[in-house]
């Protein structure tokens, strides 16, 4: 099949030694140390692909600076793969979360683990003993007030 000129992304892979994909675009990617929005945008991109049909290859890499890194990637002659591709990055090119609600769900998913922790933490004090570990955060506080702190504090990475 004839290669198909897209604004997407050639797969280089300058200094890989493993299977090569010469012949593929990367439509996106992410790695361990992602944050929440390219986490959620990898999963609904994954969703909005499959939900169209449309074929790709979910590859990984191992990086020595952040552990591995996954692409999403359609072959250079699929028509379908590549239009849906440069949909998507259009789509993100505007506005960075490709699915609010996927984006919003994931948050509080986070901000939950982080509180249920910060709660462990605040049952094993002993009486007196406050809570140095997390700054505003106090023994009464309700779990919605440390969510609070939690989202203004910024420790929900992003």
């Amino acid at each position: 099949m004839t290669r198909i000129e897209s604004t997407l992304a050639n797969w280089t892979g300058r200094e890989y030694i493993g299977k090569r994909w010469d012949d593929y675009y990367i439509i996106y990617t992410h790695h361990r140390d992602s944050g929440i929005v390219d986490e959620s945008n990898w999963r609904s991109i994954i969703k909005h692909l499959d939900g169209k049909n449309i074929k790709y290859e979910n590859v990984r890499f191992s990086h020595w600076c952040v552990g591995w890194i996954e692409e999403l990637l359609v072959k250079d002659d699929d028509a379908d793969a590549i239009e849906a591709g440069e949909d998507i990055q259009k789509q993100l090119a505007k506005y960075p979360i490709f699915n609010e609600d996927d984006y919003s769900e994931l948050e509080s998913e986070e901000v939950n683990k982080l509180v249920e922790r910060i709660r462990d933490e605040i049952n094993d004090l002993d009486d007196g003993e406050e809570l140095s570990t997390w700054g505003r955060v106090k023994r009464n506080m309700s779990d919605c007030e440390i969510a609070d702190v939690v989202r203004d504090e910024g420790w929900v990475e992003t």
